[in-house]
């Protein structure tokens, strides 16, 4: 149990460095503008190839940033586990 709690302790500690985030931002939106120049040099140009790699591009950055915080979130741990565990030593 108190390798559990000390590995939950630790991953609050450990988050992503804002360096790499930024350089995250910084290719998404390269290869947006990218894609949409891409879809500009075509005859018949159609937005929605580029509307959808954005919409992908900022869903992945939205759960990269949402993993980042295990216990808010959309993605959440539950620390009901670690209730049961304290709660079955307290019974010994």
């Amino acid at each position: 149990m108190f390798d559990a709690q000390r590995k939950r302790v630790a991953m609050l500690g450990n988050q992503v460095p804002n360096e790499v985030l930024l350089v995250l931002y910084c290719v998404t939106a390269l290869a947006i503008a990218f894609a949409g120049y891409a879809q500009g040099l075509r005859k018949q140009p159609s937005r929605i190839p580029v509307y959808l790699m954005g919409f992908l591009a900022c869903t992945v950055i939205i759960l990269i940033e949402d993993i980042e915080t295990p216990y808010t979130g959309f993605i959440s741990v539950s620390k009901q586990p670690l209730i049961d565990a304290s709660a079955r030593l307290g019974d010994h």
